[in-house]
């Protein structure tokens, strides 16, 4: 019986989008395990925390490791960046890799470093024309490419706010309606009427956190905007 297949995908995944799924999930249909590295650097946009927790939301059977080294992030900053490279990610990796998918040419020689093969996979960007760069410079252009989980961190933002019987949750559905996107209702009112309308002030600190969490769980079905009635 042969030993299993062990791979390895490197990325900054910043953010996540579905040319990354499409590179992880043609990595784990060809090993038997999984391991993903997301290197950060503690000055870019994105915390590398937020990109190691989406990640591994994405890829539950994957083994999902967060790299925080400062690391050069080219060969021309430092003379010894493959050897500074090679060491963080033997420091890292749960054991020895068989094969290094990449769609970037560095891979290749990722994979040497590492005495692993190589696998290409759509280095040209054929199949899923996105990259982390385009989707940050203009999200909404580029949201279909967005996994759900991803959707709440660049959604734009909308919140009705007033007393009852001003028509704030006509308005709200009315917008949500228009820009074809999802609604968020008013927590407080499902929270009242499980108890026949009694109020407390110790209430206030539950129905923030149910609207908040509503607002979360309804973003990732957002298109573009999220209309929270409030």
């Amino acid at each position: 019986m042969s030993a299993p297949r062990r791979g390895l995908v490197l990325g900054k995944f910043m953010p996540p989008h579905l040319g990354h799924l499409y590179l992880t999930e043609f990595a784990q249909a060809h090993v038997d395990h999984l391991t993903v590295v997301v290197g950060s650097l503690a000055r870019e946009p994105i915390a590398g925390e937020l990109r190691h927790r989406w990640m591994s939301e994405l890829l539950p059977r994957a083994t999902v490791v967060h790299l925080t080294d400062e690391l050069p992030q080219d060969p021309s900053e430092h003379p010894d960046f493959w050897t500074l490279w090679r060491e963080a990610l033997r420091r890292v990796l749960p054991g020895p890799v068989d094969e290094v998918f990449a769609s970037e040419p560095y891979g290749e020689r990722l994979a040497r470093e590492l005495g692993a093969s190589f696998v290409p996979v759509d280095i040209a960007r054929a199949a899923v024309p996105v990259s982390g760069t385009a989707i940050r410079t203009d999200p909404m252009r580029h949201w279909d490419y967005l996994p759900r989980c991803v959707r709440p961190y660049f959604a734009r933002r909308v919140c009705v706010f007033g007393p009852e019987s001003t028509g704030k949750s006509t308005l709200a559905a009315r917008l949500a309606a228009h820009y074809a996107t999802v609604c968020v209702p008013e927590y407080a009112r499902t929270y009242l009427e499980a108890r026949a309308g009694h109020l407390t002030a110790d209430d206030l600190e539950p129905i923030a956190r149910g609207q908040l969490a509503s607002d979360e769980a309804l973003s990732r079905n957002a298109n573009r905007l999220v209309v929270s009635d409030t």
